[in-house]
């Protein structure tokens, strides 16, 4: 019986996880052309069919990342600031993030993103 249940468990979340794509988790190292961020993103561009990524971070960015992106072969890369609960509210954000193939969250402090996503249409998206 346990094993059953195990299987229609495992089935359904697998059915869920698999209908929202893609996870490249990574951490702990800045990225540079030629450099060991070229194969894990150029994975990322490859499953994003060179799409459009989405850089998403809580604080301003240059468009170093964006540019880097470029060069892997996405067809387009935008910084994304999202620094108050409220912008992280509205409903453009919210378009803005499900519309990317891609998404990327920057490093830093990772309890600003839990502070100002948490509950709003960002963390839904």
């Amino acid at each position: 019986m346990s094993k059953t249940i195990f299987l229609v468990l495992f089935g359904l979340i697998n059915s869920i996880v698999s209908a929202q794509g893609y996870l490249c988790a990574i951490g702990g190292g800045g990225e540079d052309y030629n450099d060991w961020s070229d194969e894990p993103y150029g994975w990322i561009v490859d499953k994003a069919d060179s799409g459009n990524i989405l850089i998403l971070s809580y604080s301003d960015a240059s468009d170093w990342l964006p540019a880097y992106f470029k060069s892997l072969g996405f067809s387009s890369a935008e910084n994304l600031k999202i620094d108050t609960r409220n912008f992280a509210d509205l409903q453009s954000t919210y378009q803005k993030i499900a519309a990317a193939d891609a998404v990327f969250i920057k490093g830093g402090d990772q309890w600003k993103y839990n502070t100002y996503w948490k509950g709003t249409k960002t963390e839904e998206a």
